[in-house]
């Protein structure tokens, strides 16, 4: 990308003093991008914004795939944008999901509702801005996948999702009772072990749509 790094940033840049406060590991600082003008430079990737007009800086999350970017995300730096995040996609002939070169496809793969929180957990990838095609889990059919939804149980589509996925036969983590936090960036900030909650609380079949019940009614 004709784009500077996060890691490459100075310690005193808002972008990497905003992620370094979100404790994103070290190691995808060299895998995010910076962008000053984030409408203009899309539009040199992709014609996407007719006006250029109150432009505004963005971190660039690249969604990779062998090897290709086929798309980005951009994440606003300003607390007063209507829009968090903005998801371009240049190739719509690839799955729209962040991490697939980072996977072992031998090993469990987590997907998350985030990038962000994907940096978290070993071996895993994130949804972009929709659940999960379908498709490509069937593509995949050989592959351990876990769902790791935000904890917001009174989100009707988050719930709606793990409904979903939970009737595709696949195994999903319902978080414990007494964990306030609402993702897993903030778990992590909270200083809870993440990767022992997922592993503890990973379920499936009729014991996965119990502990659903559960969780919603707390």
């Amino acid at each position: 990308m004709d784009l500077p790094t996060i890691a490459e940033l100075n310690t005193e840049h808002p972008a990497k003093v905003y992620l370094q406060n979100r404790k994103i590991p070290e190691k995808f600082l060299k895998q995010l991008y910076y962008c000053e003008n984030f409408k203009k430079w899309t539009n040199e990737q992709k014609y996407t914004f007719e006006s250029t007009d109150q432009d505004e800086p963005r971190i660039i999350i690249p969604l990779i795939n062998k090897g290709q970017i086929i798309g980005f995300q951009g994440r606003s730096l300003k607390k007063t944008s209507k829009v968090k995040y903005i998801t371009i996609i240049l190739d719509e002939h690839h799955p729209k999901i962040y991490g697939l070169d980072n996977i072992d496809w031998d090993k469990t793969v987590y997907i998350t509702e985030g990038p962000f929180d994907s940096m978290f957990i070993d071996n895993a990838i994130a949804m972009v801005g929709a659940d999960i095609d379908k498709m490509f889990l069937i593509s995949h059919f050989d592959v351990d996948f876990v769902m790791v939804y935000d904890n917001e149980k009174r989100n009707k589509q988050i719930v709606e999702r793990m409904e979903k996925a939970i009737n595709l036969k696949l195994p999903i983590v319902i978080w414990p009772p007494d964990i306030k936090e609402k993702d897993i960036n903030e778990m992590t900030l909270a200083g809870l072990d993440v990767s022992s909650m997922l592993k503890s609380n990973t379920y499936s079949g009729l014991e996965a749509k119990a502990k659903l019940i559960g969780w919603k009614r707390v």
